[in-house]
């Protein structure tokens, strides 16, 4: 359901985004260097250091020393065979953004005292001692690598999924090009120009994509495929094809989150709103224009709303109980668009928070009645210029 309200350290959301960014990012720098190391030890070549992060030394671990704190020294290869110690030093340093595996006769240089010239390690083991075809191996290891894991990476995630938004069309002007193309609430749209459609993230593909000015979509409705392709015309060139076509996704009535509201049953994530002043609902639209029409028409503090909620021990069956929400509670309502809401907020902070679009505009209400119409950017509220959406709500 739609949300009016961000918490108040939703500033956090977009610092924890990027530190996710920085831990996917030195995941990446990670493997790659695993391939140079893989491809280092296959050749023969010496690795002194395999370190995540860069900087001070915190940990490590090395065979016959074992696990160890801070820096350490750089044993040279007589003192390894004396202490019977491995050659290669695993640890995290400081900064954890990254990381580099030393390999013996990358920087390794001989003086030599009486003529001052410089040359490089002759240790057989060393990476500049090795056959240019080895040498290649391990250039290009990390590269092969990082792409050996994208596709991992991909195979898994393809496997496990993520949550997408059903393809289901919500409510829409019935002057809109949706309506004129004969498209209806409720909708299921299967495919759009003849490629399957999967999430409501492919509509608005086909609509962006879309060249000849049109988009023909197959559509199910009531359980049932229309004979019939329905076809949408298309603004070229529109900055939100969605809002121009006059599409929207559907919506639910079920809670994203637990709710805790004076007075009134603690609500939890899951429970769905059903009835409000005995009206049935379906959608948040719905939802959100009947409890608006009630309290508007009988000027009553508030409205009573029949909700049902899952049993634990088995979904399938359901207990109903109502409760009595107040009429400003709509502004605290949790939903599944918090997040993106939340995000915007976060992403303000940095100047990068887009000019708040009107979504929605429910028939009958103030914002209809000022002409406000779905997909307006909102340049001036009040007298603040281009605001976000907590400064809406809060004025």
């Amino acid at each position: 359901m739609n949300t009016l309200a961000a918490g108040d350290l939703d500033w956090l959301g977009g610092t924890l985004g990027l530190i996710k960014v920085l831990i996917g990012f030195s995941i990446i720098i990670f493997v790659h260097e695993l391939g140079h190391f893989l491809a280092a030890k296959w050749a023969g070549i010496r690795v002194d250091r395999f370190a995540v992060g860069f900087g001070y030394r915190l940990f490590g671990w090395r065979r016959g020393e074992g696990f160890t704190f801070g820096k350490r020294p750089n044993y040279t290869t007589d003192e390894q065979r004396e202490r019977d110690f491995g050659e290669t030093d695993y640890c995290f340093n400081a900064l954890p953004f990254g990381g580099y595996v030393k390999m013996l006769g990358q920087e390794d240089v001989i003086l030599n005292e009486e003529t001052g010239e410089y040359r490089m390690t002759d240790d057989p083991r060393a990476f500049t001692s090795k056959p240019v075809g080895k040498r290649m191996v391990v250039a290009s290891a990390g590269v092969v690598f990082n792409a050996l894991f994208a596709i991992l990476a991909y195979a898994c995630v393809y496997m496990v999924g993520k949550p997408e938004i059903a393809p289901r069309l919500g409510p829409m002007d019935g002057s809109s090009p949706a309506a004129a193309a004969g498209l209806r609430p409720n909708d299921l749209i299967l495919t759009a120009n003849g490629e399957r459609v999967s999430s409501f993230r492919d509509i608005a593909t086909a609509l962006i994509l879309s060249d000849n000015g049109s988009v023909v979509f197959q559509v199910e409705r009531d359980g049932r495929e229309l004979p019939d392709a329905l076809v949408l015309h298309t603004v070229r060139g529109a900055e939100n094809p969605l809002a121009e076509a006059g599409i929207s996704a559907a919506t639910t009535t079920e809670l994203a989150a637990d709710l805790s509201l004076e007075h009134v049953p603690e609500l939890r994530a899951g429970d769905r709103i059903t009835e409000v002043a005995g009206k049935p609902v379906s959608s948040a639209t719905e939802f959100l224009y009947a409890f608006s029409a009630y309290v508007t028409a009988t000027g009553a503090s508030g409205a009573e709303i029949t909700l049902e909620r899952p049993a634990p021990e088995d979904l399938t069956r359901s207990t109903s109980f109502k409760a009595t929400l107040p009429a400003g509670f709509v502004t605290e309502l949790p939903s599944t668009s918090a997040k993106s809401e939340r995000r915007s907020e976060a992403q303000n902070i940095l100047g990068l928070s887009p000019r708040c679009e009107a979504g929605t505009v429910l028939p009958g209400q103030p914002a209809d009645k000022a002409g406000v119409r779905a997909g307006d950017v909102i340049v001036q509220w009040g007298t603040i210029p281009n605001p976000v959406f907590t400064e809406i709500v809060e004025t």
